[in-house]
């Protein structure tokens, strides 16, 4: 063979495998099914300390994953499925995000926006009851005040349908009547998986303080999300959904706007709410100050600690209050008011407070997300770019027996007066 000739046929040659490389890669690129975003999940998550502590349970779920992945013929259906698999890793800080935001604050102040949204695939991806809306209300209807089953109602918002789906042991939550732009009535807003169906019941109590993992979408944006819930006595205790809506939803604390808070109720009685432990500015700056101004200047005996709907953060805050109550504790008495959505560094410090002398603590069980820790990063956007996933890479391993569990308190506050003056009543009849 000529030289020039040769030349051709090798310059030939790699312009094909270059061209079978790049097609090969682009085919790579498509390849969006919901197996590729199951690797990409399951790679991340060999990376973190809680699959070490779960690892049989996880590979077990792992392996049926990859069985029933094929079957998921929607965004839905595989978010649903991977949030499902990220649950045995019994690590309640791991989450899974919709990587679409939706219907932002700013989309929903724009009409134009709006309905541009209202052409999106997130709008349209939440599956549609194939039930009739009026029978189904018509049959929880008939449920009782304390049954996981109903309608449930969430003023000025939605009402919604709850049942159990008994091909799966899901609870399925449609939406039955909508005063919110962005949800139509007939949509499945959550699916509701109970923990013990995928952690076993040695791991978490059953009936109504049952740890149920909430799958569906955001109330504002309808972005896809998963969260921690149970349902207690007719509430959504992180939603708010209620049976009853006139009742007032007592388990959230009556100073919403306000992140520290100092009331002399009483000569003997003081109350403080703490209603964040983080630790970045500007709100770790706020605390360093509410916390210095509270030194050497509780002269009540009856000190009261309000730690609802705190999400945690880290000691670097909560540990100016652990100090102050060390002090009071030499000579008076403390109170911690904890429900379902006191987290993480706030059920730490629970635990921490409850273990001196001198505490009780009253309220709801809390949250149960305190063996882990996001430190570091692990997680990011699935290989689909649908999904987010934000994983903990730190283990706190004397907690782990809480964790899907929650602290319980020393006494359970009802849903059917103030919490606060329950705690003031507990204080006068036990003193």
């Amino acid at each position: 063979m000529k030289p020039l000739i040769k030349s051709y046929f090798i310059l030939l040659f790699l312009a094909v495998l270059s061209s079978s490389s790049h097609l090969a890669a682009q085919a790579s690129m498509s390849d969006c099914s919901c197996t590729a975003d199951l690797t990409s999940l399951h790679d991340m998550i060999k990376e973190t300390a809680s699959y070490k502590m779960s690892k049989s349970v996880y590979l077990k779920s792992y392996d049926e994953a990859q069985k029933l992945v094929q079957e998921a013929n929607s965004d839905y259906e595989c978010y649903l499925l991977l949030a499902e698999l990220l649950l045995t890793l019994n690590d309640n800080h791991g989450r899974l995000y919709g990587a679409d935001k939706g219907a932002t604050e700013e989309i929903r102040g724009n009409q134009t926006q709006l309905d541009k949204f209202k052409q999106s695939e997130l709008y349209r991806a939440y599956p549609r009851s194939s039930l009739s809306l009026d029978s189904l209300e018509a049959a929880l209807s008939k449920s009782k005040a304390d049954d996981i089953e109903g309608i449930y109602h969430l003023p000025d918002q939605l009402s919604l349908g709850l049942y159990l789906d008994v091909s799966n042991g899901h609870y399925i939550a449609i939406v039955l009547q909508s005063n919110n732009a962005i949800w139509n009535p007939g949509e499945t807003i959550y699916t509701f998986i109970p923990y013990v169906d995928v952690l076993g019941s040695s791991l978490t109590p059953s009936g109504a303080d049952g740890y149920l993992l909430g799958v569906g979408g955001s109330l504002s944006s309808k972005r896809l999300i998963s969260y921690t819930e149970r349902i207690d006595h007719g509430t959504f205790l992180t939603m708010g959904f209620r049976k009853d809506s006139s009742e007032k939803y007592q388990a959230r604390s009556i100073h919403r706007d306000t992140t520290y808070l100092r009331r002399d109720i009483s000569d003997d009685i003081t109350y403080i709410k703490a209603g964040s432990f983080s630790s970045w500015h500007p709100t770790l700056g706020e605390a360093d100050r509410f916390y210095a101004s509270l030194q050497g200047n509780i002269s009540a005996p009856h000190l009261i600690i309000d730690l609802r709907d705190n999400s945690g953060g880290g000691d670097r805050n909560s540990d100016g209050l652990r100090r102050i109550i060390k002090e009071h504790v030499k000579t008076g008495k403390v109170y911690l008011i904890t429900n379902h959505t006191t987290i993480s560094n706030a059920e730490q410090f629970t635990l921490a407070v409850a273990e001196g002398k001198n505490c009780t603590v009253l309220g709801h069980r809390t949250n149960g997300t305190l063996t882990y820790e996001i430190k570091g990063t692990i997680g990011g956007v699935l290989s689909c770019d649908r999904y987010l996933v934000q994983l903990a890479s730190k283990k706190h391993g004397k907690y782990l027996q809480y964790e899907s569990r929650g602290v319980q308190p020393d006494v359970i506050l009802d849903m059917h007066s103030e919490w606060v003056d329950q705690v003031i009543y507990y204080i006068d009849t036990h003193e």
